[in-house]
């Protein structure tokens, strides 16, 4: 189903019916070390959180950003710098705000989107 969070993107559901009821559980994607990312975002952010649904918070002086990781997590890259990084992938949604790849210290690679 179309992700009611971030445009052109999805949100994955679980749904299945108990006793003639129907149940559905949402699944959210999070970042793939988040201790890392907290750890780099916050030498930058005043303030770096995450919620039970996903979203990322950072806050720096008056302005508020909001932010989601997809998914998917590509692994198998060799992190030459050992560090966590970005890099900038353009508009990967099309929602007309830039996103950006993490690679994370071990080499994992997931994009972040940012909230317009």
């Amino acid at each position: 189903m179309s992700s009611e969070q971030l445009e052109n993107t999805f949100t994955v559901a679980q749904q299945y019916e108990q006793e003639s009821i129907l149940y559905r559980q949402y699944l959210y994607s999070t970042p793939a070390d988040w201790d890392s990312l907290k750890s780099t975002l916050s030498t930058v952010f005043d303030s770096v959180s995450i919620d039970i649904e996903g979203v990322i918070t950072l806050v720096l002086g008056n302005q508020t950003y909001k932010a989601l990781m997809d998914s998917a997590v590509i692994s198998g890259f060799k992190n030459t710098k050992n560090s966590l990084y970005f890099n900038t992938v353009g508009d990967k949604n099309n929602d007309g705000t830039k996103d950006f790849e993490v690679v994370f210290p071990d080499g994992d690679k997931q994009i972040i989107y940012l909230l317009p």
